[in-house]
């Protein structure tokens, strides 16, 4: 069972500088996600933008886009849906023929903390957080330490960009951080026979955010994940400006 990740997003505001070889800026087209908020729906507008990525890619592509311009690329021709509260907002975009409940997804996220960061990422990120910390946590939501701290999954394929942020890959047919942001926090991640990539970190300011990324893709598409993280990076992790403009703002 899938969940959609509850996020607070962040301002955005010039096209990323996408890790690829310098070429002609393509238009990618702008989609508003259908979002429940506070003072009821919304479904965000705005107009397509240019990135510098090829144009044979950018033709795969779309801009999903949610309250308070949370935006992400997925696949073009999916459905979306966005959530915003008190906490924050979220986009979970999936094949127009399937649902949450389905495999293949991408989900970004975002969260504000106001009273310091959650500990729960402890033995990813240990230079920001204590297990002293990550333990007292747990208790104080009445959870055992294996039910609040997010396991070391040997199969999961690690990668630092700083001390802050990780990308990683679940592979195929193994559990992993992929399958842990995208199940339902009640029911024990299973594996799924598509690999996950995604990118987990956190931007250390008076008010912490912890920020997510998962990339579910079938195999026909999965060569899209590059550019999907790499706008993910970019706009969040990296908090380069995005040139995203709605009337949700």
């Amino acid at each position: 069972m899938r969940r959609i990740i509850v996020v607070f997003a962040l301002a955005l505001a010039a096209l990323p500088a996408f890790a690829q070889p310098a070429t002609a800026a393509s238009t990618i087209p702008f989609v508003g996600c259908p979002s429940r908020s506070d003072s009821g729906p919304i479904t965000p507008s705005g107009e397509p933008i240019k990135a510098n990525i090829p144009e044979n890619i950018a033709n795969k592509l779309a801009l999903y886009v949610g309250v308070f311009n949370l935006a992400v690329l997925a696949p073009r021709g999916w459905k979306c849906s966005g959530w915003q509260s008190v906490g924050g907002n979220s986009i979970s975009i999936y094949p127009s023929s399937s649902s949450l409940h389905e495999t293949s997804v991408v989900s970004i996220a975002s969260t504000a903390y106001t009273n310091g960061i959650p500990n729960k990422y402890v033995l990813y990120f240990p230079t920001i957080m204590t297990m002293k910390a990550a333990l007292n946590e747990a208790a104080a939501w009445g959870e055992t330490p294996d039910q609040y701290i997010i396991k070391r999954y040997l199969s999961d394929h690690i990668t630092y960009i700083d001390k802050t942020t990780i990308e990683f890959v679940t592979p195929a047919n193994h559990v992993g951080l992929g399958d842990t942001l995208l199940s339902n926090p009640d029911v024990k991640p299973v594996p799924v026979p598509l690999r996950i990539y995604g990118l987990i970190g956190y931007n250390m300011t008076r008010d912490s955010y912890e920020e997510t990324l998962a990339v579910e893709l079938p195999e026909n598409l999965s060569y899209l994940h590059t550019y999907i993280t790499s706008f993910a990076e970019d706009c969040y992790f990296n908090k380069q400006d995005c040139a995203i403009t709605t009337d949700s703002e």
